[in-house]
Parts: C-alpha cells; structure tokens; sequence
C-alpha cells in the first residue's frame, strides 16, 4: 500500500505584501503620458493592502479603472472589481477626485487602465 501525499502547507498570507500594477492603459482624447503621470500620485497598494486585511485571506485578479476628465481634472472614476474586497472600489475612486490631468483635451476625455492585483 502506497503511503497518502501530505498536501503542502498553504503558503503564509501576508496582506502587506500585496501589490497594483498597471497591465496596459487606453486612452481617449487624453495622452497615456499624462494617464500614467497622474497614476504615480496615487497610493492603490495602500487601498489593497487595507482591503486584504480587513478580508484575512489573499485575492487577487484584474480589473478595469475608468477615468473621466474634463479641463484637466479628473471627474470621476471607476473601478470595476469582482475581487470582493471590502471598501477597496471606495478607497481607490477616492484618490482620484479633482487630479490634475496634464494635456487632456477640452471637453471630455477617458483612460481605461486596467489593474493587475497581485496578492501575497
């Protein structure tokens, strides 16, 4: 009789180890130069961070943020997220209220940058 396999331990959760990366950003009447000047000013790492540990247990995925900008400001955003993570979505649209936008086009303009969450 063969001995059963012992399923490895799972790996420890580490919630401050997780990470947002930006995968690709499309944009529309605004430069991706300026989309990705406007992501370094923000902290979404911080957002995650607090939303894996209020959650205890790792998540990760992709997701789409939506951004509209009107006379270089940012109007609103929009996370699109099935991650499940308690007051993330929140926490993340919030940072970008009232940014600056450089160079984005009079009248309305969009960036869809899509969101790798890495979890620890």
């Amino acid at each position: 009789m063969t001995p059963a396999a012992i399923a490895p331990a799972p790996a420890p959760f580490h919630p401050e180890n997780g990470h947002v990366s930006v995968a690709s950003v499309a944009v529309d009447r605004v430069s991706s130069h300026s989309v990705n000047d406007l992501l370094r000013h923000v902290n979404l790492d911080r957002c995650y961070v607090a939303a894996l540990r209020a959650r205890g247990s790792a998540a990760g995925g992709i997701s789409v943020l939506t951004i509209d900008i009107d006379q270089n400001q940012v109007t609103r955003a929009r996370l699109g997220s099935d991650l499940s993570l308690a007051d993330m979505r929140g926490c993340i649209e919030s940072q970008f209220t009232s940014q600056h936008v450089a160079d984005a086009d009079t009248g309305d303009a969009t960036a869809r940058v899509t969101l790798q969450f890495s979890d620890p």
